[in-house]
């Protein structure tokens, strides 16, 4: 429920792999959230979603405050918008909206409480998230408080990390319309594990080389 591609300028998934990717990590799907990018700008969605893959298109919006994450959105989101306005502008277009690893010190990020009533759910645990125990205790808090559905997400940059957290959906079958339906009931489960070193480290790696060579 949260992974970049090369649409994001510090992530390096090609698009093109995300249905290998989706069958060697016996996933049935992913949601693509890229940084103010909705991937359906830009590629036909409609072309990857078969035999059984799901790709849903969403993005993640960088709002005035922190980061927001819209699913079923088809349009971009402009950066340095009100976490409100982010919200509204994802509603119209019949999205939901997500906070993402509220919690996370390495992240910039949004206080759920202050968004209450504009948000669908909060993404409980992210794989990504420093650090990750904490902020995954507080997050579970804050969704519980706050009664809205729990999400799990890798926030992957790499190949490697798709899939390191992820949400059990319990949808009749893997289509748009009955996982949202789903995940407006409340009909989720989050799992998963905080991200190795290792990744983290190669991540890492990767954007200074890249800043190396701009």
């Amino acid at each position: 429920m949260h992974v970049h591609t090369t649409f994001s300028k510090d992530a390096y998934t090609p698009p093109s792999r995300l249905p290998k990717i989706i069958r060697m990590k016996r996933l049935q799907g992913v949601a693509v959230t890229d940084h103010d990018s909705a991937i359906s700008r830009r590629l036909d969605v409609s072309s990857i979603n078969q035999d059984g893959i799901l790709i849903i298109p969403g993005i993640e919006v960088t709002t005035s405050r922190g980061h927001l994450i819209g699913y079923w959105v088809h349009d971009d989101l402009r950066a340095g918008i009100t976490p409100e306005e982010a919200a509204d502008k994802i509603h119209e277009q019949g999205g939901l909206v997500a906070v993402p690893h509220p919690y996370d010190v390495s992240s910039r990020r949004v206080n759920p409480f202050s968004l209450r009533g504009c948000i669908d759910a909060i993404e409980v645990i992210n794989a990504s998230a420093l650090p990750f125990r904490l902020s995954t205790l507080m997050a579970e808090r804050a969704a519980e408080r706050l009664n809205l559905p729990r999400l799990g997400g890798s926030d992957s940059h790499l190949p490697e990390t798709v899939g390191d957290a992820y949400t059990e959906i319990e949808a009749s079958h893997p289509s748009m319309e009955e996982v949202i339906k789903a995940i407006r009931k409340g009909l989720t489960s989050p799992q998963g594990r905080g991200t190795d070193l290792r990744d983290r480290f190669k991540k890492v790696s990767l954007d200074l080389l890249k800043q190396r060579y701009r």
